[in-house]
Parts: structure tokens; C-alpha cells; sequence
């Protein structure tokens, strides 16, 4: 895989999904958001949970539990999204908390 390394600053973000805690290093992050619904898309897989308009640009949003193979993240008003460039692309990650 080609692209910036997943680990630069050595400053992280913790988030927390279900019972348990993950880190992200801290200059992967653009931005922390409040959910805002997403527009479905069709045949997508289970953790794509849609798009969302961020300021002219479609962000995909992921649902990062069930990306990782945990129980998928219920979607409340608490729940937060997690702007990050992952590898030259920016996404939305769903988590429970930061």
C-alpha cells in the first residue's frame, strides 16, 4: 500500500466503540462532527453507511465498529463522526464517543 503512514505525530484521539477504546493519531483528523443522517447507497457494504455533504464534498461514512468486525455501533443523537485522510481519501467514521 502506498501512501502517508497510518502513525505520524505520536498524539492520538481516543474514541470509544461499544466497551472498548481505539486510538487515531491526531493529524489523520479533520474535523469531529455530531451524526448527521447520511443518504443511503445501494448494493454498499454493511458498514458503508451512506454519504453525507461535507461543504460541497461527498464524504462516504463507515460505520467503524462493524468495519472491524464488532456488533455495528447504533446509530444515536450522541453518536460522532470522525473526518479523516486515510491514505490520500477522506472518510467519516461512526463512533460512540471521543
Amino acid at each position: 500500500m502506498t501512501g502517508q503512514p497510518l502513525a505520524t505525530s505520536g498524539e492520538l484521539i481516543t474514541v470509544v466503540i461499544g466497551e472498548q477504546r481505539f486510538a487515531i493519531d491526531i493529524q489523520l483528523v479533520r474535523e469531529i462532527r455530531g451524526w448527521t443522517t447520511s443518504t443511503p447507497l445501494p448494493n454498499a457494504p454493511d458498514y458503508v453507511l451512506g454519504v453525507i455533504n461535507l461543504r460541497g464534498a461527498v464524504l462516504p461514512v463507515l460505520n467503524l465498529a462493524a468495519r472491524l468486525g464488532l456488533p455495528a455501533s447504533e446509530v444515536r443523537a450522541s453518536s460522532v463522526v470522525i473526518v479523516v485522510d486515510l491514505v490520500g481519501r477522506t472518510v467519516g467514521l461512526l463512533v460512540d464517543a471521543v
